[in-house]
């Protein structure tokens, strides 16, 4: 398959990290941003925001290629969802690899994340 969303599981998460330092170094150096900046999070406090019930990472291959990742997060009733951080690896920006993602079928896609993360809470 060209496009795929991997769910990203415990030991995944150092791939996480190491996505978040190349996509967010350039903003990190420039305003120095400790406190929000996803280029300082810890392996610690992305395990605890993957341990939340109404959260998951998924990394977004293109042609097996990690190209890009998101976290989606929903609301306790899991009818309303929020895609943030989403990041691009800085090889691939500028290719409309964001946007594809994005669109790739997203409406069936939101529908089977949300599955499975009820699936995750139970």
């Amino acid at each position: 398959m060209e496009n795929e969303f991997q769910l990203v599981d415990d030991q995944q998460l150092i791939i996480v990290q190491q996505m978040y330092k190349l996509a967010f170094k350039q903003l990190f150096e420039k305003y120095h941003d400790r406190y929000t900046n996803p280029y300082m999070e810890t392996l610690e406090t992305l395990r605890k925001k993957s341990e939340q019930p109404n959260s998951a990472y998924y990394l977004f291959h293109i042609y097996k290629k990690n190209v890009g990742m998101f976290r989606l997060t929903t609301d306790s009733s899991m009818s309303l969802g929020r895609i943030s951080p989403l990041l691009i690896l800085p090889d691939f920006q500028g290719h409309g690899y964001a946007q594809k993602m994005l669109n790739v079928n997203f409406h069936l896609f939101i529908i089977g994340l949300l599955i499975r993360l009820k699936k995750k809470r139970s």
